[in-house]
């Protein structure tokens, strides 16, 4: 295994919180395991197919519809790599997009977000200027200023702060044996031989060859935008079962993406933007046995949509029943700045105080992912049962039957083939581009959706709403 540099991710920092067994069951820096067999979880393959959509749509745009770009990612994957329930997720994303893509400018008219776009040197240019990209899947790699040494298998013998001090984190090496091979001259990523002193427990020849590395902070932000003052935001799509607004001030992505992007843009970024997709498919008001609306307010549709059916019955709103104009201003309620009961988005700040707080606990949960002393205890809840894989091998652990530990992982386990924590993203190699422009390739679609209508109802949002 090559190891170039460990990286650090929010979700990687979430887990070490959570639990330092479980961090230390799946974390590069340590037994970096991963479960044999897991199928393709339908949330996170439904979440990535939202976001190469708006990727796309608002990036290149080569599709000209995000609902395209959805399908392409669909079939980008056989039948039998679909995870279950697939096709009632893709019927799930059109629908949503559509609502998408008539809610956003709806929206947008008090922001005016647009997309940044980049040059090599992350400075903004015009859109579609040449050797340029849109600021869409903007992936962040910051070097933290950590050291650490490790083997030929990968595996961390020592840690180094900036003043080249060593900390132990196994039995393999002393401080007098590295310096054997010239701690003060160290070089990133370069192999440097190790020469033990003496007899060292366990050893073994693999560990004769030995290189520092740093570690890093990694992650990827959705789509970098600005506002009609000039101002930039991160805007990052969430699909969800209901939208939570209770965590936005206390949100360690929100810090932490803030405090990145500044550092990877050397530009001040004013907010971000928290858009929540709720897994629900917006529906036609229902109607009763008689014809007549429903004046049920659980419904799954719009104040537009009730609006253009009562319009539909009754040439205008104030000649319908009271009822159903009392319908209608329940549904109105629903519906704020901030968006409704399907689309939702909360634009969140840091100042200047609370980036550089977040830097500190980066570091400071990084400088306790490696210390040597720190002792990998679990921390168990009533979310164990189904929160974690390695709750037989913990309570094993904690029962002191090394044999079945042993066992457990051998047949529930892997090691990973690498360190890093990154997405699989190997399926943009296989999709289909369209050979015409996205407009061009909007028109010559025959994805029925496209006449902009679900159920064969048209989403009509009205200036005078």
């Amino acid at each position: 295994m090559e190891v170039n540099r460990f990286d650090i991710r929010t979700s990687n920092r979430r887990v070490f919180r959570r639990c330092f067994r479980k961090w230390g069951f799946e974390s590069a820096m340590r037994m970096n395991l991963t479960h044999k067999g897991v199928e393709t979880n339908i949330n996170f393959w439904f979440g990535s197919a939202i976001h190469f959509a708006m990727e796309d749509y608002f990036g290149y745009n080569r599709f000209g519809d995000p609902r395209l770009a959805f399908k392409a990612y669909y079939e980008v994957f056989p039948e039998s790599d679909r995870p279950e329930g697939a096709a009632e997720y893709y019927d799930l994303g059109l629908a949503m997009l559509t609502y998408f893509i008539k809610w956003y400018p709806r929206h947008n008219n008090l922001y005016e977000f647009q997309t940044l776009w980049f040059n090599e040197k992350n400075e903004e240019v015009k859109p579609g200027t040449e050797n340029s990209h849109p600021g869409v899947e903007q992936e962040f790699l910051l070097d933290l200023g950590y050291r650490v040494i490790i083997d030929s298998k990968g595996d961390i013998i020592k840690r180094l702060d900036d003043n080249d001090r060593l900390y132990r984190l196994d039995v393999f090496t002393t401080d007098r044996d590295l310096r054997k091979i010239g701690i003060k001259d160290i070089e990133l990523n370069k192999e440097y031989e190790f020469l033990p002193m003496g007899e060292v427990p366990d050893y073994d020849d693999s560990y004769q060859v030995v290189k520092v590395v740093p570690i890093c902070y990694h992650g990827t932000m959705d789509r970098l935008v600005k506002d009609k003052l000039g101002r930039w935001w991160i805007l990052d799509y969430k699909t969800v079962k209901s939208a939570d607004t209770n965590k936005l001030d206390t949100d360690d992505q929100i810090s932490a993406y803030m405090w990145a992007a500044e550092q990877k843009f050397h530009h001040k970024f004013y907010g971000f933007i928290y858009l929540q997709l709720t897994k629900t498919a917006v529906k036609k008001p229902r109607r009763l046995k008689n014809g007549t609306l429903s004046v049920d307010k659980k419904q799954l549709t719009t104040y537009s949509l009730f609006r253009q059916e009562l319009i539909k019955d009754y040439g205008e709103v104030n000649k319908a029943p009271n009822k159903l104009i009392d319908a209608l201003n329940n549904f109105a309620e629903l519906e704020t700045p901030e968006g409704d009961r399907f689309i939702r988005w909360d634009l969140v700040t840091r100042n200047d105080a609370q980036k550089v707080s977040t830097y500190e606990h980066i570091m400071a949960e990084v400088g306790l992912m490696l210390s040597p002393s720190l002792n990998l205890y679990p921390n168990p809840t009533r979310d164990c049962i189904w929160d974690c894989p390695y709750r037989d091998i913990c309570i094993a652990m904690d029962k002191g039957d090394d044999a079945a530990v042993k066992e457990l992982i051998e047949m529930n386990f892997v090691k990973r083939s690498d360190t890093l924590e990154h997405n699989d993203d190997s399926w943009k190699d296989k999709i289909k581009w369209p050979e015409a422009s996205g407009e061009d390739n909007k028109k010559n679609s025959d994805l029925k959706v496209l006449d902009d209508s679900i159920d064969g109802f048209t989403f009509n949002f009205d200036k005078d709403e």
